[in-house]
C-alpha cells in the first residue's frame, strides 16, 4: 500500500509540476512584451525632445522626398493658386492636411524612379493614382479628388548639399536618418555556444580599428505626424501667417518595432471603415474580395496602433487620430450587406481605444474613413504642440 500511495502522490506532483512548467513560456512571453512597451515609451519621450531640440517643428525647413528644397507651401501642400505671392489659399472646403516627418522612409524611396508625386504621399503608393479614388462616396470634400490635393504628405528633413552651393540643402539620407529616428540601446549581445562562458558585447570599429560604438539591433525606430486640427491651423502653418507659432496641432510620435523603412503597399496600407458605436471599427473591401481585408490585416494582432482619416462631417476639417486595437476578429466574412455600402462586401470588425471621432451627435455612426494599418507600430503618444520658428540645432 505505500508503495501504491507514493506513485500516486508522483502522479500527482507530475501534474503539479507540469503546470508550474507551463507558466514559463507565459511569463517569458510577458517579460519580452513589457520590454517592448517600455523601450517603446522611453523612445517615444526621447522622440519628443528630438523634434524640439533638431527644429523639426518648423514647418519652413521641411522638404518633400522628391524635392531638393523646403516644402512649398503655395505649390505643394495646398497645390491651389495663390492669389498673391507669398500667401495660400485654403482648399475649399477647408479639408485640412496632414504632414508625416519620416526620413526615414523617405530616404529609403528617394533614389528610385518611382513617380514624384507617389513618393510624397503617405501611406505609399499613391491612392490617388488614377485607377482608384479612395473616398469614393460624396461625404469627402471634393477638393481632394485630385491627386495633388492627397490630404496627408510625406516629408523629409535638410541636411547640407555642398553639391550644388555652400548654402543649399536637400533631404535627408538614410544614413544620418538612422542616427535620429532608430534607437540604438537595444544593444547586440553574442551568444557563445558554450553555457557557461558569459555573453559578449560586440563593437563597430573603423578602417583602423579604432572603436565606435557597440553593436545594436535597430529593433525601434519612430516617425512623427503633425495634424492641424482646424482651417485657421492650416493655414497657420505658413510663418508668414498672424498666427503662427500660436495655435497648437495634435503631434503624435508613432513607434515601430521592426519597421519594414521601405514604403511598400505592404508596409503601409490603407482600407475602407465605418466607426461604429463603443468603439467597434469594421473594415471592408466594398468589390467583395476576401483577400484584399486579409492582406490589410496580415501580421496585425491586438496590441498594435493604427490611424483612422476622414473628415469632420460638421465642419468639413481633415481629421487623422491614432487608435490602439484591442481585439479583432479571427477571420473575414464575406458576401456581407453593411451600412451605407451597396451590395454585399467583405468585412472585418476590430475594438479600437483611443480619442473619440468628432461627429455631429454622440454615438453617430462615422462612414467613409480610412484605415492606414502600418505592420509594427506598437506605441503611439500624442501631444499638443506649437510650430516653432528657432531651435538650439540648426544647419548652419
Amino acid at each position: 500500500m505505500s508503495l501504491i500511495e507514493v506513485l500516486i502522490s508522483m502522479f500527482v506532483l507530475l501534474f503539479g509540476l507540469m503546470g508550474v512548467a507551463a507558466i514559463f513560456p507565459v511569463g517569458n512571453f510577458y517579460v519580452v512584451e513589457g520590454e517592448k512597451f517600455d523601450l517603446a515609451s522611453g523612445l517615444a519621450q526621447n522622440a519628443f525632445e528630438e523634434l524640439r531640440a533638431r527644429g523639426m517643428l518648423q514647418p519652413e525647413v521641411w522638404m518633400l522626398t522628391d524635392h531638393f528644397q523646403p516644402l512649398s507651401f503655395n505649390t505643394d501642400f495646398i497645390t491651389s493658386t495663390p492669389t498673391n505671392p507669398g500667401t495660400f489659399t485654403l482648399a475649399s472646403p477647408n479639408s485640412g492636411n496632414a504632414i508625416v516627418i519620416d526620413p526615414l522612409g523617405g530616404g529609403a524611396i528617394m533614389p528610385t524612379s518611382a513617380a514624384p508625386l507617389d513618393r510624397t504621399y503617405f501611406p505609399y503608393p499613391n491612392p490617388l493614382d488614377g485607377t482608384s479614388n479612395p473616398w469614393p462616396t460624396l461625404n469627402f470634400p471634393s477638393s481632394v479628388v485630385s491627386p495633388a490635393n492627397w490630404p496627408v504628405r510625406r516629408v523629409s528633413l535638410p541636411i547640407p548639399n555642398p553639391a550644388i552651393s555652400a548654402t543649399a540643402k536637400a533631404a535627408m539620407t538614410t544614413e544620418i536618418a538612422e542616427t535620429i529616428f532608430r534607437l540604438r540601446d537595444d544593444l547586440a549581445v553574442e551568444q557563445p555556444d558554450e553555457s557557461d562562458v558569459p555573453s559578449i558585447q560586440r563593437w563597430d570599429v573603423d578602417g583602423a580599428n579604432n572603436l565606435l560604438r557597440r553593436q545594436y539591433k535597430g529593433n525601434y525606430s519612430w516617425l512623427a505626424t503633425i495634424v492641424p486640427t482646424t482651417g485657421a491651423g492650416l493655414a497657420a502653418l505658413q510663418p508668414a501667417n498672424a498666427d503662427y507659432g500660436n495655435i497648437s496641432y495634435d503631434v503624435s510620435v508613432v513607434v515601430f518595432r521592426k519597421r519594414d523603412e521601405t514604403p511598400s503597399d505592404t508596409s503601409e496600407r490603407l482600407i475602407e471603415a465605418e466607426l461604429l458605436q463603443g468603439g467597434e471599427l469594421v473594415i471592408f473591401d466594398r468589390t467583395n474580395v476576401k483577400q484584399n481585408v486579409d492582406d490589410a490585416v496580415d501580421d496585425i494582432r491586438s496590441g498594435n496602433w493604427i490611424s483612422l482619416m476622414g473628415v469632420n462631417q460638421t465642419t468639413g476639417d481633415f481629421v487623422m487620430k491614432w487608435y490602439r486595437i484591442l481585439s479583432m476578429d479571427d477571420e473575414t466574412v464575406e458576401n456581407q450587406n453593411f451600412s451605407t455600402v451597396t451590395g454585399q462586401v467583405a468585412l472585418r470588425r476590430l475594438m479600437l481605444i483611443g480619442p473619440d471621432w468628432p461627429a455631429p451627435t454622440v454615438g453617430t455612426v462615422v462612414t467613409d474613413l480610412r484605415a492606414c494599418i502600418l505592420p509594427g507600430a506598437i506605441s503611439v503618444v500624442t501631444k499638443p504642440l506649437r510650430m516653432e520658428s528657432s531651435s538650439l540645432w540648426s544647419l548652419e
